[in-house]
C-alpha cells in the first residue's frame, strides 16, 4: 500500500503537502518491497531538492531479514519493523517512561478518568494478546470515546466522526452482540448491534483487532460501553450491565 502504480503520486502529495517546503519532508525507504522506477527517480529528485530520504537496509541496525522470493510475513517480523520506524521517526525521549502502557492499562486510565466509559465484563480481558503495532489504534479508539462521551455524543454521524480520527467504524458484517441493559435488576433496553471499530483486515489474528461497543443516552447521562476489545472474535456473545454498578 499503496499499489506500486499509484506510490508515485501518492509521494508527491505528501511532499507538496509539507509546511515549508521539500526541505522539511521525511522520506522512509523500508528495504522489504521493489521500488518502482519512477519512485526511485522521484526520491532521487526530492534529495536534490533538499527531502530527507532515509533508506534501510536489512540486517543493518537491527533491521530485520526477509527473504524476497519466499517472504514470511509473521508478527514478530512486523513488531520488530513497528518498532525500529516508530523509534527512528519519533527518537527517544528520555521525560517519557521507558515502558509503555499496554492497552488494557491504558484503557483501565481512561475509566479513572471518564467513569461513563464503561468496560463490561471481561471485555478487555484480551485486549493484550494484540499485535504491538496496532496499540496506537486502541488508544487512538479510546480518546475518541471519552471525547464522545464528554460532548454527550453530539458529534454527527458517527461513522464520520472516527474516520476524521483515522478510524474505522463498521455497523454491519462481523459478529453479533447483544448487550442487556438493567436497572436495578430489570432490563431497560436489550439489543443486538454489529457496531465496531476495526484495524487490519486479511493479516494475522493478532494484527485483526476489533472494538465492540454501544452506547446509552440516558437521564442526561451519556454512556459508551466496551463489550469487547481483542483479536477478532469468531463467534457472536452477549453482555450484561446494571446501570446501578456504574457509579
Amino acid at each position: 500500500m499503496p499499489k506500486p502504480h499509484l506510490a508515485v503520486n501518492e509521494l508527491r502529495a505528501y511532499c507538496e503537502a509539507v509546511e515549508g517546503g521539500y526541505q522539511n519532508a521525511e522520506i522512509y525507504v523500508l528495504p522489504y518491497a521493489p521500488i518502482p522506477d519512477d519512485v526511485q527517480g522521484e526520491l532521487d529528485a526530492l534529495r536534490d531538492m533538499g527531502a530527507q530520504v532515509i533508506e534501510f537496509e536489512m540486517e543493518c541496525d537491527d533491521w530485520p531479514y526477509l527473504h524476497a522470493p519466499r517472504p514470511r510475513i509473521e508478527q514478530a517480523f512486523l513488531d520488530k519493523v513497528f518498532e525500529l520506524l516508530i523509534l527512528e521517526i519519533v527518537g527517544e525521549d528520555e521525560e517519557q517512561d521507558p515502558v509503555p502502557l499496554t492497552p488494557s492499562q491504558y484503557i483501565l486510565q481512561a475509566v479513572q478518568g471518564c467513569p461513563n466509559l464503561v468496560i463490561v465484563g471481561d471485555a478487555i480481558d484480551l485486549c493484550d494478546q494484540i499485535a504491538n503495532h496496532r496499540h496506537p489504534f486502541i488508544f487512538s479508539a479510546i480518546d475518541a470515546f471519552v471525547v464522545l462521551i464528554e460532548r454527550l455524543g453530539d458529534v454527527g454521524v458517527l461513522r464520520q466522526y472516527f474516520q476524521d480520527r483515522g478510524l474505522n467504524h463498521a455497523q454491519t458484517g462481523g459478529i453479533g452482540v447483544e448487550l442487556d441493559i438493567k436497572l436495578n435488576g430489570a432490563t431497560v433496553r436489550r439489543e443486538t448491534h454489529h457496531t465496531h471499530l476495526k484495524s487490519g483486515d486479511g493479516t494475522t489474528v493478532q494484527a485483526a483487532v476489533r472494538i465492540y461497543y454501544q452506547c446509552l443516552l440516558r437521564d442526561g447521562i451519556y454512556r459508551v460501553f466496551i463489550l469487547y476489545v481483542g483479536p477478532h472474535p469468531d463467534t457472536d456473545f452477549s453482555r450484561t450491565i446494571d446501570l446501578a454498578n456504574c457509579g
